[in-house]
């Protein structure tokens, strides 16, 4: 019995062996990767380019830009999985397969308008020269976690080159993946669901890798545009996973280093493993549509501006982002919003000062009209009184005359009030006053006479003006 029991026991202690050394390698990953963190790096790309991201690149208008060409042509640029929908999920690609044997590098035609020439050539290539052999389906969630880690670090290299790799392709492509630059190993069970490392778990690791490594390190470009890139590639069916894998097959065998050699691990045998799925028969094929339902499932749900996310989020990477921001950026946003409640109180103020400023105008407009009424009325007394103060100390002869004057005015109903007549009736006056020396009495009943009528209008007046005054 202990002879039977004994291969077993050497499988779980190698297992458990496997599995130490794989903890063990992410473990060191991770250090490494909070000692490459660059902080000031980040704050500077996070908060330069999260206003220019768009979820959608086609809606992305372009208008004066983040300053970043670069930045601003990969948000701009539509990739080639989002501008047609290569073929229908029924489509087998046996069929493709099939017609590779018949492929000349003369030979103008083409098997397929989605497929490049080069890309024809290349597949042609991988499969007449590989020996391969479909793994068992108990692997087939851990190839998918892999080949999610491989196409998530491929799209953000696609962007920034706009389609056109580089020189740095290679470098920036291994770099962003785990899988490439540690050789991760991600550990499932034979059920998608039960699986160890998780969807969640890949974007994660992603993602920490783009703030590290490459040239633009935003959280928000990343998650708010390669997110969704990756899930558009694998929403698009086996043909679109085929055309990156191909792409980026060219990319790391145009590397005279080592990028050879992640072809042999990796990049060849997801090419095979891809080409011999099918979906109507084969098992692989509907564990790849339950993971692309799965990963539309957590794509959809994250949280682009950090906080409070459900699936991935800022405090889940691992780097402390969210205590960086505050740290750097949490006073600035406190003067922000109190001078936003000190703007809209100051706006309060202003609309009262503004209606009490108006009543106290009117006020100030009515009392005005009401000292400008009671100027006028002094104004009008005060010539009364000069009036008045001229006649008593006029001469007794021009006194006399005026007099005489009002009172015939008021006697006879205004009839010398005429400029026209003003003459002759000084004249008349001045004949009444001014007889023949001679009659002495009566010159003396006129005086007398006169100086009773001066009373009299002097009393008139008087009683005119304390009435006025009054």
């Amino acid at each position: 019995e202990d002879d039977d029991d004994l291969p077993s026991l050497l499988e779980e202690d190698e297992q458990k062996q496997q599995e130490e050394k794989r903890k063990r390698r992410r473990e060191e990953r991770i250090l490494t990767e909070n000692d490459k963190f660059d902080e000031d790096r980040y704050i500077n790309d996070e908060f330069t380019f999260r206003d220019f991201c768009t979820i959608d690149s086609k809606n992305h208008d372009g208008g004066g830009g983040s300053g970043d060409v670069l930045f601003d042509e990969a948000v701009q640029f539509i990739p080639h999985w989002k501008m047609t929908s290569s073929t229908t999920e029924d489509d087998d690609i046996r069929n493709l397969t099939l017609k590779m044997s018949s492929l000349s590098t003369t030979s103008t035609s083409s098997t397929s308008t989605y497929f490049t020439e080069k890309e024809h050539l290349t597949l042609h290539n991988i499969l007449s020269s590989t020996l391969y052999t479909h793994p068992p389906s108990t692997y087939t969630c851990t190839l998918l976690l892999h080949l999610l880690d491989i196409l998530y670090s491929y799209t953000y290299n696609h962007r920034l080159t706009t389609g056109e790799p580089t020189i740095e392709s290679t470098h920036t492509v291994i770099y962003n993946s785990p899988t490439l630059s540690w050789l991760e190993s991600y550990n499932s069970s034979s059920s998608f669901t039960e699986q160890t490392d998780s969807i969640i778990d890949i974007l994660k690791y992603g993602t920490r890798r783009m703030l590290i490594y490459p040239y633009i390190r935003s959280y928000t470009f990343i998650t708010s545009i390669l997110c969704h890139d990756v899930l558009t590639i694998f929403q698009n069916g086996k043909m679109c996973i085929l055309k990156c894998l191909l792409e980026l097959h060219s990319i790391l065998d145009n590397n005279d280093v080592h990028g050879y050699l992640f072809n042999k691990i990796w990049t060849t045998h997801l090419i095979c493993w891809i080409v011999n799925m099918n979906n109507d028969d084969d098992d692989d094929g509907k564990v790849l549509e339950e993971f692309t339902k799965e990963l539309g499932v957590v794509v959809m749900n994250l949280n682009v501006d950090g906080g409070e996310g459900e699936v991935l989020d800022k405090d889940s990477i691992g780097l402390d982002l969210l205590a960086l921001e505050d740290e750097v950026f949490g006073d600035e946003v406190d003067d922000k919003s109190a001078e936003e409640e000190e703007s809209s109180c100051s706006e309060d103020s202003s609309d009262e000062d503004d209606t009490s400023s108006s009543s106290d105008s009117d006020e100030e407009e009515e009392s005005d009209e009401d000292d400008d009424t009671e100027q006028q009325k002094q104004h009008d007394l005060n010539e009364e009184k000069k009036t008045l103060s001229s006649m008593k100390i006029s001469p007794k002869q021009d006194g006399a005359i005026l007099r005489s004057k009002d009172l015939l005015d008021d006697n006879i109903g205004g009839g010398f009030n005429n400029t026209n007549d003003n003459e002759g009736s000084e004249g008349m006056v001045q004949s009444l006053l001014l007889g023949d020396d001679d009659d002495e009495d009566e010159q003396q009943g006129i005086a007398k006479q006169q100086k009773q009528m001066e009373s009299t209008n002097d009393n008139r007046k008087k009683h005119v003006l304390i009435q006025e005054i009054g």
